[in-house]
């Protein structure tokens, strides 16, 4: 709409010459931005009322109402990419078990370039259209592939033989 402006950082509606005040306000030191204000005053920072909680700066509410929409972006990123685990052996699709893998390895390079990990990645994902280049995994298949290149789905065989293993006695070597 002509004459409406967005704000830069909470995106609500401003009025018209708010922008020049901010710059104004900025210039001479003073923030008067409504998160700052809050957070300084000691109330919740999402609604104004009540007190934070364990030193966070959200209230109890506030705070949970977060983790679930949190929780919803990342289940529909995860519905986006298959909803379960791609290990075959796996197929676990409780979203708070699942993550998103890079296929052929490479995701801290593009954590530090990008700068996009965590809830953040999440957002960015839901946003963007399907990535080949990623896939849903466990945490457990996450770390294993990390870790040894393989999931252990891939190769329980050689993990059931190993744990089957029963040592024969030690040859004592004559030491001097």
């Amino acid at each position: 709409m002509p004459g409406r402006m967005m704000c830069e950082r909470c995106l609500s509606n401003a009025r018209d010459g708010m922008r020049r005040k901010r710059k104004a306000d900025k210039a001479a030191g003073i923030n008067n931005h409504w998160y700052v204000r809050r957070k300084a005053s000691g109330v919740c920072t999402h609604c104004g009322e009540a007190p934070p909680v364990n030193e966070t700066a959200l209230c109890g509410r506030c705070s949970e109402a977060e983790w679930g929409r949190r929780i919803r972006v990342k289940n529909e990123v995860v519905q986006k990419y298959g909803g379960k685990c791609a290990c075959p052996g796996c197929s676990e699709s409780n979203v708070m078990f699942l993550s998103i893998d890079h296929i052929e390895g490479g995701g801290t390079a593009e954590r530090a370039k990008t700068q996009v990990m965590g809830g953040r990645l999440y957002k960015f994902l839901k946003r963007k259209p399907v990535d080949p280049g990623l896939q849903v995994l466990c945490y457990n298949c996450n770390f294993a592939k990390g870790n040894r290149d393989l999931c252990p789905h891939q190769y329980m065989d050689r993990v059931e033989e190993a744990l089957k293993w029963v040592s024969k006695s030690v040859v004592k070597r004559n030491r001097k």
